[in-house]
């Protein structure tokens, strides 16, 4: 079901693209510096996938986690005037990329990114519904009592939202207690990040029992999260 919810969101950029994109071959450019983590891999895949079966040109270009970098890749995309680009990035953060852009007049698109005016348009999930959804299953799962890690990233503007909405309904159980709110560093990659801010947090309660819950706020942590076994 996680994989087929990114997939659609990939899919759901073609629908949004000027019909006139569909008359004849066309080159996408499709932007990111997150790659590595499993929902942007997914997202990418199914853009891909829908593109090509169109008879699109999809070149895909990842900084492996350099923001800065993306912004350098995008100017240069910009001066190969690519008829569309596709990003997933706070748009907050490539604001000169995105005025390249704007400059060449190609037209960007956000997949499961911020809002943003220089974007012509932003395909996300509703990260609001998602963080409900998944923390009142915590608070069911747990018969609202117990100790529970948070991971959240707040830089990110999708998924600063599930974080707010999470930890707004764990602190509405009187037993429910937020242990810590970790932002992991993604230094030498997202899973690498979240697996050593983990074991850390295991390391410091060592104790069976004394963690109850992991809450991740987006899907790289579940391959790094420790399973029920080893919390309890």
């Amino acid at each position: 079901m996680r994989r087929l919810f990114w997939m659609l969101i990939g899919l759901s950029i073609l629908w949004i693209v000027p019909q006139t994109v569909f008359a004849q071959s066309r080159t996408v450019a499709v932007l990111t510096p997150f790659l590595a983590q499993p929902g942007t891999h997914l997202v990418v895949e199914g853009f891909e996938a829908a593109a090509k079966s169109k008879g699109w040109q999809v070149d895909v270009i990842d900084t492996s986690g350099d923001v800065a970098a993306l912004v350098s890749r995008m100017e240069d995309v910009a001066l190969q005037k690519v008829d569309a680009m596709v990003i997933n990035v706070d748009p907050s953060q490539i604001r000169n990329g995105l005025l390249a852009a704007k400059d060449a007049e190609i037209p960007v698109f956000g997949m499961d990114s911020g809002a943003d005016p220089l974007l012509t348009a932003n395909v996300t999930s509703n990260g609001y519904v998602m963080a409900a959804e998944t923390a009142t299953y915590v608070v069911d799962q747990l018969n609202g009592k117990g100790s529970v890690v948070m991971f959240i990233f707040e830089p990110y503007p999708p998924v600063q939202k599930r974080g707010a909405i999470a930890e707004s309904i764990f602190n509405n159980e009187p037993d429910i207690k937020i242990m810590e709110k970790i932002t992991p560093s993604f230094d030498r990659g997202p899973l690498e990040g979240a697996r050593n801010a983990m074991e850390a947090v295991l390391t410091a309660n060592p104790e069976k029992g004394s963690i109850q819950a992991v809450r991740a706020a987006w899907d790289c942590l579940l391959y790094t999260s420790p399973r029920p076994r080893d919390l309890s």
